[in-house]
């Protein structure tokens, strides 16, 4: 089994998916294409990395991570296994969206280990 880092999301009111897909593809450098997968509603590969983005799952509340307050996530992965680069861009895309003040986020390891989060910021 392979290991991938998520970045959970919950939109702020008002922010589309459309919103999210430009967000995600600013924060990423390319453009997101469909994926054809009934799981991921977006996909892109680029440098040694590859990014899914859902804007529905079905994950609930586990080891005090409370998956079902965030409607969407972005999986990342590196193609050769590279954690270290894996996470290091999984952070770039994290930063870059909470840099946008649109979102609240929790960055994951493998749905089991939290390793950042950030709430939405109050207006």
């Amino acid at each position: 089994m392979s290991t991938h880092h998520e970045v959970f999301v919950e939109r702020a009111e008002g922010v589309s998916h459309e919103q999210l897909v430009a967000d995600v593809e600013a924060a990423c450098g390319v453009s997101l294409l469909p994926s054809g997968n009934e799981c991921d509603d977006r996909y892109a590969g680029f440098d040694r990395t590859k990014v899914w983005l859902a804007f529905s799952h079905e994950f609930e509340e586990d080891k005090g991570i409370p998956f079902e307050r965030y409607d969407s996530y972005l999986d990342v992965k590196d193609v050769d296994g590279d954690l270290v680069r894996q996470e290091a861009a999984a952070r770039r895309f994290y930063d870059a969206l909470a840099a946008t003040g649109r979102y609240r986020l929790a960055l994951v390891l493998d749905v089991q280990r939290l390793i950042l989060a950030t709430d939405l910021p109050r207006a």
